[in-house]
């Protein structure tokens, strides 16, 4: 999970995951998983699903085995929201796979996705898809889903303490902005921030704005997708 994936989550994911909700992650890592962790849900209403027996995560007691990417050993209607975060880009056939969440999902339950636009080619073991909101409309319409909310954006600019005058636009070239993947830890983090610092005081001084350094940011797609109610 990188800094965006988690801003955006906490941000729009989280204020969905409320106690006593039965939630399945799809290929999480780690038990606790990384989001589990951030949206604080109890362990025993919590979880996880891969495609591949030896993930990082499978001591999980609530961790389900599936051989087949798109029959997953679970009944109809039986979880309350189905979230996945990076997993829909090494998705071969979405759409399917689309209709095997809704399947499991409860009537009137959530679907949340979160995955990367930005990023850079990924074997895991494929990287097929990058989906914008138009995408991701386009799909929950095809396995008939009701698109609650579904935007693609980067949280990373005003996390590091940028102004609104500093924040990437969609399809804008700025010269300090680089719209990128890459796996931020505390030292990209730190970077970012030193860049962003420095470039506040560059870029009014018009004889060395062209040695800004352009900090690297990446832009995800999230999307609420929701079961029609019996």
């Amino acid at each position: 999970m990188h800094l965006n994936n988690e801003l955006l989550f906490l941000k729009y994911c989280k204020p969905h995951f409320k106690e006593g909700l039965k939630v399945l992650e799809i290929g999480p890592q780690g038990n606790p998983s990384s989001y589990q962790k951030l949206a604080e849900v109890d362990a025993e209403d919590w979880y996880s699903l891969d495609i591949a027996e030896g993930f990082a995560g499978n001591d999980n007691p609530h961790f389900i085995y599936s051989s087949d990417e798109y029959d997953y050993p679970i009944e109809d209607n039986s979880f309350d929201i189905v979230f996945s975060g990076g997993v829909m880009c090494n998705v071969k056939e979405v759409w399917t796979w689309m209709a095997e969440l809704k399947r499991i999902t409860k009537p009137g339950g959530l679907i949340l996705t979160l995955t990367p636009i930005s990023w850079p080619y990924a074997d895991a073991p494929v990287d097929c898809w990058r989906v914008y909101p138009e995408g991701m409309r386009a799909i929950n319409n095809f396995v008939g889903l009701e698109t609650l909310y579904c935007e693609f954006e980067s949280l990373e600019l005003s996390h590091f303490g940028a102004s609104e005058s500093f924040i990437a636009k969609p399809n804008v070239k700025i010269p300090y902005v680089s719209i990128a993947g890459y796996d931020y830890g505390k030292a990209m983090t730190s970077s970012n921030k030193r860049k962003l610092f420095f470039n506040k005081i560059m870029c009014s001084i018009p004889l060395v704005r062209r040695w800004m350094n352009p900090i690297h940011i990446s832009m995800d797609t999230v999307c609420i997708a929701k079961k029609a109610s019996l």
